[in-house]
């Protein structure tokens, strides 16, 4: 390939590459892709490049020659803080619209060198606001030749020449003396490195400050791992780059510094350093607990209620009451909880209508859903304004199907319009629906979603309930219907069901009682709390048949002398 008369170009591969700055022209009619490490051949005649793949039209001839730019004067950037000084240290030139002085810049032009060489191979030329070209053999670092290997205790690589002026202006403000900073040509380029890597590693100590964006990070983690991992510290801050950050602080160096000497050792992703536990500690340590509704006053007071972040599983025999419990949650969370904490109802048994019908229920203090309970118009409208007309519910309007796969999509949809808690009733409808056509593998599809779920909590901070069902119980044993206690070997399904969430609890009832008052009444028990460890029995609760309510039995002898 010949020399570099176009960098940071978007890829001729839209298709399969597709990306926007990793391409470079060169003067022999061929182009390469950093990204994709594809040559393309651009214009036969190899003497203009069309608009259709580069921002601007260059042409070979329009580039000066690097005497030319040798001519070009050196001068400081005030719209950067970078002073003249710096720039001379560098010998970074500019050039002036209509070649007078008393003009605006019309380029920036950065040279590049070899480490331990002043000769100038190539210069990158920044046509502003944002046009880059180059003149003669664009290879190396940015401000390599100026690093004395004698010091070798601090380097810092940055993304930008920019940048690293501006580390090098802070240095010389607050010690009056450069210290080793280089930057590479683009986040597309890392592999540039690999050819440095020897004197790099000189360094006791490499610190990388890249941009603050998905490219940069990328690239940091690319460049870490050139260099080496032992080698690495990474700055991130809220600015999107070191001179960004030079520039919010005007002439004060101390918050650029100090960023680059509290920089952290690089780990790749999934490894973490102990020195770097803090922040995390702190962050699970004051993780928030939301407490469950009053008539399970006893899991609240053993087991503090919710922790924010995490998976829940609620199971129990059919008919048990999951989804009465369920409701009474909801409803709780509505009447409680801020505003702006809305919560997403994922029901897959009921529609969108007795859903609404259920919450508005509640209200109400009576079962409103049964065909011999009336209320007048007014009530009816009172008690839906009372329960929806907030917009803290977002329901799922499965309309009977979810074959198209795309339930966790849309939960986590529902995080991003602010749903702080999820119900998702219940697993097991979900996975074979949407595994319907699939490889009829359930444990497996419940394996996926309760990965998923557990992502999801963890990305957005959110409580999810799961509600499963049971095994069948063998013949000749108590059926869970006829108050038989689940433990976790009878989850219906995938051992994912007992292994991800943070709490699993259970409800037993014998449904088949005469008795109305032992018929109605539920024993609540915690399996598992990985937090606090404290399982068992937990609380009792009774269904009222008239309103509809869940209440607290409040003594415990009672509730097991009602029941056994």
């Amino acid at each position: 390939m010949g020399n570099v008369v176009k960098a940071h170009v978007a890829c001729y591969d839209t298709e399969n590459c597709g990306s926007s700055d990793a391409m470079n022209i060169y003067d022999d009619g061929f182009t390469h892709c950093f990204a994709c490490n594809k040559n393309f051949k651009s214009r036969e005649d190899g003497a203009s490049f069309s608009e259709t793949n580069t921002k601007t039209v260059t042409q070979k001839s329009n580039v000066p020659s690097l005497l030319e730019i040798g001519e070009y004067p050196i001068r400081g950037f005030q719209s950067r803080f970078i002073k003249k000084s710096v720039a001379e240290h560098f010998g970074v030139r500019v050039s002036y619209v209509d070649n007078s002085p008393t003009n605006e810049f019309s380029a920036h032009y950065y040279p590049y060198t070899s480490q331990g060489s002043d000769e100038i191979h190539g210069y990158k030329i920044r046509r502003l606001p944002k046009d880059f070209i180059f003149s003669g053999k664009f290879k190396g670092l940015f401000g390599a030749n100026k690093v004395d290997l004698s010091s070798n205790k601090l380097l810092v690589i940055t993304e930008g020449e920019i940048d690293a002026m501006s580390v090098a202006q802070a240095w010389f403000e607050r010690y009056e003396k450069f210290y080793p900073v280089v930057s590479v040509g683009s986040a597309s380029m890392c592999k540039d490195l690999i050819q440095h890597r020897d004197w790099i590693r000189r360094f006791e100590k490499v610190v990388l400050w890249f941009d603050n964006d998905d490219p940069g990070r990328k690239a940091v983690a690319e460049a870490a791992k050139i260099i080496g991992y032992d080698k690495c510290y990474d700055v991130v801050t809220s600015y999107k780059d070191a001179n960004e950050c030079l520039m919010a602080n005007k002439e004060k160096s101390n918050e650029l510094l100090n960023a680059i000497y509290s920089a952290k050792s690089f780990s790749p992703v999934g490894i973490v350093s102990s020195a770097n536990t803090w922040d995390i500690y702190k962050k699970d340590s004051e993780a928030q607990y939301v407490p469950y509704p009053e008539f399970m006053q006893g899991l609240n007071s053993q087991n503090y209620g919710r922790r924010m972040g995490s998976v829940t599983l609620l199971t129990s025999g059919t008919g048990m009451g999951k989804t009465s419990w369920v409701k009474e949650d909801q409803y709780h969370l509505l009447k409680t909880r801020p505003i702006e904490e809305r919560i997403g109802v994922l029901s897959l048994e009921e529609s969108v209508a007795e859903a609404v019908t259920n919450l508005m229920a509640l209200e109400a203090n009576k079962r409103i859903q049964l065909p011999d309970v009336g209320m007048t118009d007014e009530e009816e409208r009172g008690y839906w304004q009372a329960t929806m007309g907030d917009d803290r519910y977002m329901f799922l309007d499965h309309q009977g199907s979810m074959e198209d796969s795309s339930l966790v999509d849309k939960m986590e949809y529902m995080c991003l319009s602010g749903c702080k808690y999820l119900y998702l009733d219940h697993i097991t409808i979900a996975v074979s629906e949407s595994n319907a056509n699939g490889s009829g593998d359930t444990n497996s599809a419940i394996d996926a979603m309760m990965s998923d779920l557990l992502k999801l909590a963890k990305r957005h901070n959110v409580w999810i309930c799961v509600v499963s069902h049971l095994r069948k119980t063998p013949n000749g044993q108590k059926s869970f219907e006829e108050g038989a206690v689940p433990s976790e070997d009878d989850l219906k399904g995938s051992g994912s069901l007992k292994q991800v969430p943070m709490q699993t609890f259970a409800i037993s009832r014998n449904k088949m009682e005469k008795d109305p008052t032992k018929k109605n009444t539920s024993r609540f028990w915690v399996l598992k709390d990985r937090f606090t460890g404290r399982t068992g029995y937990v609380d009792s609760y009774i269904f009222d048949d008239k309103t509809g309510r869940l209440s607290r039995v409040d003594e415990v002898e009672e509730s097991f002398e009602a029941l056994d």
